[in-house]
């Protein structure tokens, strides 16, 4: 009798500790679920500028369910590859502040630079891949990070280095033309107006030049809107 009621109390204890553990696995669950539910997720990427495709930006954007507060990024790149290719407004090795408070579904782009300048079909050639470190916090203090995310411009292929619309006319005035070179009898050859290396060198610099002032008033837009 005394041996049923030993393995009746154990029984029972096991069902407890069995019923303790299920609750505490539960408890677990169901907070994962309301964490997931509010926190903010804030991804870096690289992406054209939706203003002028051209131009690329780095963009860090709360992906996440709840808003992130005190959003800071490191970029983990090669100071003398970012100077090779003309990377500005994003400085390497350097920790930056962006937002007090990045809402949900929110972003902030930093321009990077202009697409043919920084990808090439030469692997050599093209911005090599970095790293970008993120951290925030959420709205109860909790800090999150480092985050890393690779940033490789050959992931946009050829559409990093879209031209402006008069480059391309340029070009395609150039193709016909050239197509119309085969037709020399009993046609009137197309006129084109053509231009000394220097003239198109100097056109190249202004063209540039619009380009970087594009690009600073994108960045300075970016700033105020920050």
């Amino acid at each position: 009798m005394d041996g049923v009621i030993v393995a009746a109390t154990v029984v029972i204890a096991l069902s407890a500790l069995a019923s303790l553990w299920l609750n505490w696995r539960l408890s677990e669950d169901n907070r994962a679920l309301r964490k997931a539910g509010t926190e903010p997720e804030v991804v870096a990427y690289l992406a054209p500028d939706p203003r002028s495709g051209f131009f690329l930006d780095l963009v860090l954007e709360n992906v996440g369910q709840g808003p992130a507060c005190d959003v800071e990024y490191f970029v983990d790149a090669e100071p003398v590859d970012f100077a090779k290719h003309e990377v500005k407004y994003v400085p390497a090795r350097t920790a930056r502040k962006i937002k007090s408070l990045l809402p949900q579904g929110q972003r902030v782009s930093r321009f990077i630079g202009v697409g043919s300048r920084l990808y090439s079909e030469d692997e050599e050639a093209r911005l090599q891949p970095f790293r970008v470190k993120v951290w925030y916090s959420t709205l109860r203090g909790a800090r999150i990070g480092p985050k890393e995310y690779v940033i490789d411009v050959a992931e946009l292929g050829g559409s990093a280095q879209a031209d402006p619309g008069e480059e391309r006319i340029a070009q395609s005035l150039e193709k016909i033309e050239k197509h119309l070179d085969h037709f020399a009898s009993g046609f009137q050859r197309l006129h084109v107006e053509t231009i000394t290396t220097s003239e198109r060198r100097q056109q190249d610099q202004e063209r540039r030049a619009r380009w970087e002032q594009e690009a600073a008033a994108a960045e300075a837009a970016n700033e105020q809107a920050s």
